[in-house]
């Protein structure tokens, strides 16, 4: 097989490239490169497992290699003193799926995977709500770029949720969704749960049964939260009755214990007061009471327009890109900032919600 350039990565750091021969076992190449690879670094299959050093010789590079990368562990190489100079570049994670290109950028899967009992533990969970058509998906995938450190200049970006356009049927409506979001640059742990969007054109019964389907999520796989994230677009003059129907019943699940971790996510935001606002502070919404006990600011602005948007040389857009990362800077401190707060009593209230509706 012909020789080829292959980069090898320590602890998501570029050591160094060579060509080689992609056939050839890692026992070999290990011991042909020992000079430049720290002592105690493991090479990671594709999965991301460290394989054995005596298992070394039953792998050969090609099965380990993603996209001509080979990813390696070393719990020592942060601080060894290298003296090679190396470019420290955001390359996809191991275990991301190529799903496509967008204006010049590739576009991968975040990794599913669920946390540890460990992590759980650690976890910032935060709920997020919305009507249909809000912004939430392009916020949530601007988010997780966010969270990853993700650069303008970077030639990929990444995406948590994958549109998926096929028409529901029979009133079908999509499910309460966990994403895994592990610790990164100094972040804890992240449990985002997407909650389907209410309001669309099926009507009051489909919202009802959203509803009925986040109670049940409480009730089985939500201790604690962190935060509540309603999301609603900026522009709006005045709030619609799902929208209101949705905040009010949210609302009402956890009751007035987490009152002080509601947050607002204002989207398509364009440098102008926000018009919702208004709406969010009038007496015709239930949320209004809680405003004051929630700690300032209690809405945050995002702008995601250029987040999937090229174009190195593009001051313009580079500068809508930094300004749509700050709004995530401030926004993660304060749901890190944020104390959880027990669910045993909101599961205790809709228990005994769901128990008069059957009678």
């Amino acid at each position: 097989m012909s020789k080829i350039t292959v980069k090898f990565y320590v602890n998501n750091t570029a050591l160094f490239q060579k060509k080689i021969d992609v056939s050839e076992k890692l026992s070999v190449i290990h011991e042909l490169n020992k000079s430049k690879i720290p002592s105690d670094a493991k090479f990671l299959s594709l999965d991301g497992c460290e394989i054995d050093t005596n298992d070394e010789s039953d792998f050969s590079i090609s099965e380990i290699m993603s996209d001509v990368i080979v990813y390696m562990n070393s719990k020592t190489y942060q601080n060894q003193n290298i003296t090679q100079k190396i470019e420290k570049r955001n390359i996809p994670i191991q275990g991301s799926k190529l799903i496509g290109n967008s204006n010049g950028l590739d576009l991968y899967l975040y990794p599913e995977k669920k946390f540890t009992p460990e992590q759980v533990k650690k976890a910032i969970k935060i709920m997020v709500v919305a009507q249909t058509g809000s912004g939430k998906t392009t916020l949530l995938n601007s988010f997780i770029n966010y969270l990853l450190g993700i650069k303008f200049e970077d030639n990929f970006r990444y995406k948590i949720i994958h549109e998926d356009f096929r028409p529901f049927r029979n009133n079908q409506i999509s499910e309460v969704k966990t994403y895994y979001i592990e610790e990164h640059n100094g972040y804890p742990p992240i449990m985002i749960i997407n909650t389907p969007g209410f309001g669309d054109t099926r009507g009051i019964e489909l919202d009802i049964a959203i509803t009925n389907q986040i109670e049940n999520f409480i009730i089985d796989s939500l201790s604690e939260i962190n935060a509540i994230c309603f999301i609603c677009q900026s522009h709006n003059t005045r709030l619609t009755k799902s929208q209101k129907y949705i905040f009010n019943t949210i609302y009402n699940l956890f009751g007035d214990n987490v009152k002080e971790n509601f947050i607002f996510m204002l989207t398509f935001c364009d440098g102008m007061q926000p018009q919702v606002v208004e709406s969010l502070k009038s007496d015709e919404f239930l949320l209004n009471e809680i405003i004051p006990y929630i700690e300032s600011p209690w809405y945050y602005l995002f702008n995601n327009s250029w987040m999937f948007e090229s174009g190195k040389n593009n001051l313009f857009a580079h500068t809508f890109f930094d300004i749509g990362m700050k709004s995530f800077e401030d926004f993660t401190k304060r749901i890190i900032k944020l104390k959880p707060k027990n669910l045993d009593k909101a599961k205790e209230v809709i228990k005994k919600r769901q128990s008069l509706k059957k009678e």
